[in-house]
């Protein structure tokens, strides 16, 4: 996973990865 989130906010990474996986659980 690649994020170019700036400046890097690791919380906001660990929420998105979270994000992503739940909606891949959904389908």
């Amino acid at each position: 996973m690649i994020n170019y989130d700036i400046p890097w906010n690791p919380t906001r990474v660990i929420q998105r990865v979270g994000r992503i996986n739940r909606i891949g659980a959904k389908v």
